[in-house]
């Protein structure tokens, strides 16, 4: 007989296992849909909340903050628009493999028929700005401004109208200087729409009195995901290095809770999970008490019954899996190419510091979660029934 020691080949203990599982296929369909409907959960619910970080970080890195900024102390700590570096050929050598912009940024007030409102100017390189944030405009000449959409709208400003703007210059005497509008920008958010503007950093330079040469506050930088920041050198030991989550700490902090209120759902789902898969398991097995009882009498070892365990739970974990994949494909492929509005929950458009927090999240999968969760079923599966078929086992030992 094939259940004993002796024969115990592979292939014949697989077709029995085969066989027992499906004389109970209402209870193993049970198994394979809890296990595939948990693993969809599990896994969609990570891909969400990944997914929302990474529109995180997307969105704090595309609104003209960079993957790293460089940035003079002195206007770190002051805000003093006239402490200003310069960009100096170590300096350009440390940065040569990055994509940067130097800038200026000097905060002003409009004067216009429509209104007074505040605008920061920022004086960009055309050509290395270009590189970093496209503009898809051509370079600026003196007392030429591309303002933003929204600022556009709030004073009914056009391409050629000009307006007036106060600043302070390095004397801290009040002065005024009268721009034209050669261009009108949409993108990076409403919020940086209406409250920036783009120069020629040159005139902005001279506009500020300053002498240096090539000065600036800050230097964006973006970079590929995977690259290091700039390395400490002697160019710039005199310069702040931040990363995105330094300059946006509060966006940082709200990515974290994501973290943490995403890994909290997945223990509360593995320990529904392994409920809901133990107890049908241990159900299954005493059902099958008199079988068990039967194969012992006609001299099957625990080794073989252990085996025809193990093939069980392979052939239940491997339909369970086909199930989870063939139920997950559509619905994550359907939830990344339109995105989830999650406006309905009263997530709608938040604006932080110029940054658009849009209510749309575009899941995004990860290995790492899809590992966790393919484990995490698999181990739930071989263990309740080895737990559950070693218990039954101990029992007809006891017995004969």
């Amino acid at each position: 007989m094939f259940l004993k020691d002796g024969n115990n080949r592979g292939a014949p203990l697989f077709v029995f296992a085969w066989r027992s599982v499906m004389r109970a296929k209402s209870r193993n369909a049970f198994i394979i849909g809890t296990i595939g409907v948990m693993g969809v959960f599990s896994i969609f619910t990570s891909a969400i909340f990944e997914g929302k970080n990474a529109g995180l970080a997307r969105a704090i890195i595309s609104t003209h903050v960079g993957d790293y900024q460089l940035l003079a102390k002195g206007f770190h700590e002051g805000k003093t628009p006239h402490q200003v570096e310069s960009l100096t050929a170590s300096l350009k050598e440390t940065l040569r493999k990055y994509d940067y912009s130097p800038e200026l940024l000097i905060d002003t007030s409009v004067l216009h028929p429509n209104g007074a409102t505040g605008l920061k100017l920022l004086g960009v390189d055309h050509d290395l700005h270009e590189r970093v944030f496209p503009l898809r405009i051509r370079p600026l000449k003196d007392l030429e401004i591309v303002i933003g959409k929204r600022f556009a709208q709030k004073l009914s400003l056009n391409v050629g109208d000009s307006f007036t703007v106060t600043y302070q210059d390095r004397h801290r005497a009040i002065l005024t200087e009268a721009f034209v509008v050669s261009g009108i920008f949409h993108g990076f958010g409403p919020a940086f729409e209406e409250e920036h503007a783009f120069v020629s950093k040159r005139f902005l330079q001279r506009l500020m009195g300053l002498t240096e040469s090539d000065p600036f506050h800050r230097i964006i930088i973006r970079t590929d995901a995977k690259a290091l920041p700039p390395a400490s050198s002697v160019a710039m030991d005199h310069l702040l290095l931040f990363d995105w989550r330094d300059l946006h700490p509060e966006l940082s902090v709200l990515m974290s809770f994501n973290d943490g209120l995403m890994n909290f759902l997945l223990i509360c789902m593995f320990l529904v999970a392994l409920v809901s898969i133990t107890t049908p398991v241990n159900i299954l097995w005493e059902e099958r008490g008199p079988e068990l009882r039967t194969l012992f009498i006609l001299g099957s070892t625990r080794s073989v019954l252990l085996k025809i365990g193990l093939f069980e739970a392979l052939i239940v974990t491997l339909s369970s899996l086909c199930f989870t994949f063939v139920l997950f494909v559509p619905v994550y492929s359907l939830a990344r190419y339109y995105g989830i509005d999650f406006t309905y929950l009263g997530e709608g458009r938040m604006i932080k510091d110029g940054i658009e927090l849009s209510p749309i999240v575009y899941p995004v999968l990860t290995s790492q979660h899809v590992f966790i969760v393919a484990l995490f079923n698999i181990s739930v599966i071989f263990g309740a029934n080895f737990w559950c078929l070693r218990k039954r086992l101990r029992s007809l030992s006891a017995d004969s």
